[in-house]
């Protein structure tokens, strides 16, 4: 078992209390300079009911990530090591037809762009119905009926005339709803949405997340939100995974994670957050650089060039930093950095 997957185990919910157990999951694409790490020995749990947020930057593994666990990625990516566990079946391994049985049943995708996700050919009814079906032996006009159900659930207006509109028909808020609908149509035990806000305006994210937030404790499904979008996790997460160059940097509640980050590119990102206040000041603080190159992983920390910390250090360049376990002021916080213990009592190096 990797380092991840034992302070994962030593911290983790009773596994009797475990909906989904990922285990040194790593995940190649095929390229020209060679594999492509975009996920490097990931490990966590999710419990029931449970809100788990994976954050970090555009490129760093997230949607790579969730795709993984779902059995959606195509070449030239694979799965090339790790295990996945649904309700203690392990589902890694498994083939297309049998994973369909189980995708939009026991787990389902909120996917980041709804108007692509959607078939712009066929009416709304037609495509929630088609999931409710695929599912349960029920006929057309009951899978009608609960697809009215469902659109009225995710507080559609007028579900009843609007379940023969087509995609195009519909906002990008109301599209999103339909998606919410259609992942929740069979009562999964784990939803997985991949920015599930990222077109929408400000208000319509609010909204969307407060429908979510309460479909989600209806259902008793847990949920792995994969964001950049630190406000959101915040408000509507648990706990939160920090994720950088294809790995977890950073795992903590999220309370700790905002109130005293431990690894530096947790801080940078909650850095970068957009205030009013710093609006006056001059220009947004931002991390310098850029991340690694995916196909050519340095041999130390992957964060180093960028890090005010680690930067220029021996130690830092030279070997991959172990998960380091820290108290923190709700539970335990392990960060992937040399400086963990000394960040975390203030002692660490300028």
């Amino acid at each position: 078992m990797s380092a991840v997957a034992t302070e994962e185990a030593k911290g983790g919910a009773p596994r009797d209390d475990l909906v989904l157990s990922v285990r040194d999951l790593r995940t190649e694409f095929s390229s020209r300079e060679g594999p492509v790490q975009a996920v490097r020995g990931v490990s966590f749990d999710l419990r029931r009911g449970e809100k788990l947020a994976v954050v970090g930057e555009s490129g760093c593994g997230k949607s790579a990530l969730a795709l993984s666990i779902l059995g959606l990625i195509e070449p030239p990516g694979r799965v090339v090591g790790g295990e996945v566990r649904l309700n203690g079946r392990v589902i890694s391994g498994l083939s297309d037809r049998e994973l369909q049985a189980i995708r939009g049943k026991e787990m389902s995708l909120v996917y980041q762009d709804p108007l692509t996700a959607l078939d712009p050919v066929k009416t709304i009814g037609s495509q929630i119905a088609e999931v409710v079906r695929k599912h349960a032996p029920v006929s057309r006009k009951q899978a009608r009926a609960r697809a009215v159900q469902l659109l009225e659930e995710v507080e559609v207006p007028n579900a009843a005339r609007r379940l023969d509109d087509y995609p195009h028909q519909y906002s990008g808020g109301m599209r999103q709803r339909v998606m919410i609908a259609i992942a929740l149509a069979n009562d999964p035990q784990l939803l997985i949405a991949d920015e599930p806000t990222t077109a929408l305006d400000v208000t319509t994210q609010a909204q969307v997340l407060d429908l979510l937030e309460r479909l989600v404790e209806r259902h008793g499904a847990s949920v792995i939100l994969i964001t950049h979008n630190l406000g959101i996790v915040a408000e509507f997460c648990d706990a939160v995974r920090v994720m950088y160059a294809g790995r977890f940097v950073e795992r903590a509640g999220v309370h700790d994670a905002f109130a005293r980050p431990v690894h530096p590119y947790t801080e940078a990102l909650l850095a970068s957050v957009p205030r009013p206040e710093r609006l006056q000041y001059g220009p947004l603080p931002s991390i310098p650089g850029l991340p690694p190159n995916l196909a050519r992983i340095p041999a130390g920390c992957t964060f180093e060039a960028r890090c005010p910390v680690g930067r220029g250090r021996e130690v830092c360049r030279t070997v991959e930093p172990p998960d380091a376990r820290v108290e923190g002021a709700a539970g335990p916080v392990v960060a992937a950095c040399h400086f963990a213990d000394e960040r975390r009592s203030g002692t660490a190096p300028a």
